[in-house]
């Protein structure tokens, strides 16, 4: 493919178009880039790059159908195409769009571009049966400021980066690569890098465990938390690492490490009479909920460490499984067929689930430690309830997350929450620390047995 220095390619060359819209797709696009940018610094065409992602798509097509959701795409596609001929206009994704400014890489001139194209969805999408629909959407922005080095790749994960940051931001806005997003890129090259060396070498990544009490005070099992502590400078927080995880293909490669290294866990607690009944709760990103590869996975590793199934529970965050509704489905309820337990966390807050709840095959439900920690008042107190209730209901093991006093521990117990945990019984602790902490745990909770100031049901 060749390409003109100010201009789109040409018409009469043979381009890949997507069936749908039939605008360019994402791989003519890709090649576009690499001859403006894949070539000596004198000889490099500037671009500019403009992503879209319409507002909501997903929720459009499941409650309106995907009849709707394409004649959506078709209009948005007629409109972008009829604003910016003089562009190169293509659909990269189900519901996104790039447009390319060849020879353009004045950001401010490419923003004005943007903000128009935004503009184009101010009015209401008509439908084949004449009925309207309100469009909108979101734009990251990155141009080809220093062409003696930019690539296509790098160009493409700027504007990538901007988009990401656009989606948490209002409908209609653009948000255009910067210093602060470069900063924030290397930052999270250095920490990809990082993991993926750690992962390799099987050095600075650890599963540290954290209890999970029955309300009987007996121990239940553990939930593995990652911990990262590279070679040279400080321990890496998980709130630092694990969002970049998630905005790169480093989820699926993590959560494969995580679900091998929580399988030789189990093997070995199998000749330990402490730990040979514990489950092990690990926790797995979004982006497995978009794959179907996490069922075999889990299966292959069970498979090879020897293990009952039975002993792993699967968690998935409330927000993930209800932005992944109907992929998510189908995954839990496969797990759940090779045996292995699954569990919601997070529940109580953020995305609702409660109309979904009865069509999810699931074992165990983890109440959002926000609302633990919010049982000052009757009324907090009413809504927790109403909660740990309905998981009951349910026929669902009811964990608490976060517990941190021994009052909210009684006050679980006497709702009806089966099993506890929190800083109350231990901080995540290092494996070669387990039956340490565990000693610690069960003096405390002898102690408070024996004092009477642990109104629980006495173990047996």
């Amino acid at each position: 493919m060749s390409i003109a220095a100010s201009g789109p390619p040409a018409e009469d060359l043979r381009i890949d178009r997507d069936r749908l819209t039939g605008l360019y797709n994402r791989s003519a696009l890709v090649d576009v880039l690499e001859e403006c940018l894949n070539c000596e610094a004198e000889d490099r065409i500037p671009v500019s790059v403009i992503l879209m992602d319409i507002d909501g798509f997903t929720g459009l097509n499941q409650s309106l159908g995907l009849r709707v959701g394409d004649v959506v795409l078709m209009r948005v596609a007629q409109r972008l195409a009829g604003f910016a001929p003089e562009a190169m206009i293509s659909r990269v994704g189900d519901d996104e769009f790039m447009i390319v400014m060849i020879g353009e890489e004045d950001e401010q001139r490419a923003a004005q571009l943007a903000y128009q194209c935004l503009e184009t969805l101010d009015d209401p999408v008509a439908l084949d049966g004449g009925e309207k629909l309100d469009v909108s959407a979101r734009m990251g922005l990155a141009a080809s400021s220093n062409p003696s080095w930019l690539t296509p790749t790098e160009l493409l994960r700027r504007v990538d980066l901007a988009m990401f940051e656009a989606r948490e931001l209002e409908p209609q806005s653009l948000v255009v690569f910067d210093q602060r997003l470069h900063d924030s890129y290397m930052r999270q090259l250095h920490i990809e890098d990082g993991l993926q060396t750690a992962m390799a070498s099987n050095e600075g990544l650890e599963l540290h465990l954290q209890p999970i009490i029955a309300t009987n005070g007996e121990l239940s099992g553990f939930e593995g938390l990652l911990r990262w502590q590279p070679d040279e400078g400080p321990s890496i927080s998980p709130g630092v690492f694990i969002p970049v995880v998630e905005r790169s293909d480093l989820a699926l490669k993590l959560d494969a490490w995580v679900i091998a290294r929580g399988c030789d866990m189990l093997r070995e607690w199998q000749n330990d009479e402490t730990l040979r009944a514990c489950s092990l709760s690990l926790n797995v990103s979004a982006r497995h909920l978009q794959e179907r590869g996490l069922v075999s996975l889990v299966d292959s590793e069970l498979n090879r460490a020897g293990v009952n199934p039975g002993l792993l529970v699967i968690e998935v965050h409330q927000d993930d499984l209800g932005a992944h509704l109907e992929n998510g489905r189908a995954i839990l309820a496969s797990l759940r067929q090779i045996g292995v337990q699954v569990a919601i966390s997070g529940f109580g807050a953020g995305r609702s689930l409660l109309g979904d709840l009865t069509q999810i095959d699931f074992d165990r439900l983890k109440i959002n430690r926000n609302i633990i920690s919010e049982l000052d008042s009757p009324a907090d107190r009413t809504v927790a309830s109403v909660l740990v209730a309905l998981g009951r209901e349910l026929d669902l093991e009811v964990v608490a997350e976060g517990i941190e006093s021994w009052s909210q521990f009684a006050w679980a117990e006497g709702a009806g929450v089966t099993h506890g945990q929190g800083y109350l019984f231990a901080r995540a602790t290092a494996p070669d620390a387990l039956h340490q902490m565990l000693l610690d745990v069960d003096a405390e909770l002898s102690e408070l047995r024996r004092s009477g100031h642990m109104p629980l049901i006495e173990m047996a």
